[in-house]
């Protein structure tokens, strides 16, 4: 994220990002709001949630759900023209890839963790074949279709829908139930004590943790949508009207219902994954939509090799952490509250929860942006605090460094709004002398 200047220069035209999809502005709408939650629902819409109910209780489930959904509806309000979105991507495009390159590297790392290698004697069984089949067949598909936008949007549909499918399928006989009495099953078993490691810090957490949760959820969730090249696809490549319906109602509906599921399992994710039927449809749910967002973010030409590279490298990561048993060992020692798997899942957490937001609030929002010794300094000042927050159970800690983060952007937001308050008008331009 080395960008220093902003130019606004208008290195791209309309031409460049010709629009895509159906001339319909329902039908188009309808598959650029799949194609926005199948690409957005990744390991942390699946399992973060997991994690927050297990910490504090299924209210959490909300506290995560509202910010992600408002996040994208700002997007689509910032960037509400295709000019400002190609105008963006040309002034970011170094943080946007940043973003992809991160975002890929998280998806291979969950892969290995806990989906490929969970602890268990299942080495011969064939669902992990079908699972890696499943991965490079998604990736080849969508990587292929990268120019053929109509096509790539219609192949979100059954992806969304078996995906769907096969999280719902968990509960067996889900369909002679009604909505109303699903909700009511998703709730109690959401809301029921997973088998774990240890006994639950703060399993109904009081608004002691639920306020920090919701503070540093917020600063995260309304900020990274703007730093994800699908939300940039959508801005830059469809009509007014179908970006309208993405962004404000197709999107609420399909990616509240994908993470939906994930309150659902929370008791079965948890513990150790062993190959039964059931955690099996949920691996797919997890493969096939980790898959089609890590074929989303590899469209740049020339990172291509770097972001397959940094995929191969967080898998052997998370199957290192997962599986050694050395390491295991070694962790172990020191008394940690997390396994070695959750602790390197929190820690990715760092980049969308503090580094990107930084960029964000610092490089985007004010006027004038911030230099980047000034965003670095910024992260340097709260890691320590939200390194604690998230390494361990006292999520407290984080409340320091998102102060620290909103009184940098506060000062360069009204300093940058003074300074060209007080700047002298430009002098107006020479009137040439006709003779």
């Amino acid at each position: 994220m080395s960008d220093t200047t902003l130019s606004y220069a208008p290195a791209t035209t309309e031409d460049d990002y010709p629009l895509a999809g159906p001339k319909s502005p329902v039908l188009g709408g309808l598959l650029w709001g799949i194609y926005l939650a199948v690409s957005w629902t990744w390991c942390i819409g699946m399992f973060l949630p997991v994690l927050l109910i297990r910490d504090f209780g299924y209210r959490a489930w909300i506290i995560f759900a509202v910010p992600n959904i408002i996040g994208a509806a700002l997007v689509g309000r910032w960037l509400n023209t295709r000019k400002k979105a190609q105008l963006f991507s040309e002034d970011h495009r170094t943080a946007i890839r940043w973003f992809s390159f991160v975002t890929i590297a998280f998806q291979g790392y969950f892969l290995d963790w806990k989906v490929f290698c969970p602890p268990g004697d299942y080495r011969d069984f064939f669902g992990q074949w079908v699972l890696i089949a499943m991965v490079i067949g998604v990736i080849t598909v969508f990587y292929a279709t990268r120019r053929y936008w109509y096509a790539r949007l219609w192949l979100t549909v059954p992806v969304l829908i078996i995906s769907l499918i096969a999280g719902s399928l968990i509960y067996g006989d889900w369909y002679r139930y009604s909505f109303a009495e699903m909700a009511s099953i998703m709730m109690q078993m959401a809301k029921s004590p997973a088998v774990l490691m240890w006994d639950p810090p703060y399993p109904e957490a009081g608004l002691f943790f639920k306020i920090p949760l919701a503070v540093v959820c917020s600063l995260g969730f309304l900020t990274c949508p703007i730093l994800d090249t699908s939300f940039h696809d959508v801005a830059e490549r469809s009509s007014p009207p179908a970006r309208r319906y993405a962004f404000f109602i197709v999107f609420p509906v399909v990616f509240g219902c994908s993470i939906w599921l994930s309150a659902a399992y929370a008791g079965t994710a948890l513990p150790d994954i062993r190959f039964t039927s059931q955690n099996f449809l949920m691996l797919v749910h997890w493969t096939l939509q980790i898959a089609a967002t890590v074929a989303f973010h590899l469209r740049s030409g020339n990172t291509l090799r770097k972001n397959l590279l940094g995929f191969v490298i967080a898998m052997g990561v998370g199957s290192i952490a997962s599986t050694h048993e050395d390491w295991r060992r070694l962790y172990s020692s020191f008394g940690s509250y997390y396994s070695p798997g959750e602790l390197g899942y929190r820690a990715f957490l760092g980049f969308y929860g503090l580094i990107f937001p930084a960029y964000i609030l610092l490089r985007i929002l004010p006027r004038r942006p911030a230099p980047m010794s000034a965003v670095w300094l910024t992260i340097a000042l709260a890691l320590p605090f939200f390194a604690y927050g998230f390494l361990t159970p006292h999520i407290t800690w984080t409340l320091p460094g998102v102060a620290i983060v909103l009184i940098a952007t506060a000062w360069q937001y009204f300093t940058s709004r003074a300074s060209v308050l007080i700047e002298p008008p430009p002098a107006p331009a020479p009137v040439p002398i006709t003779r």
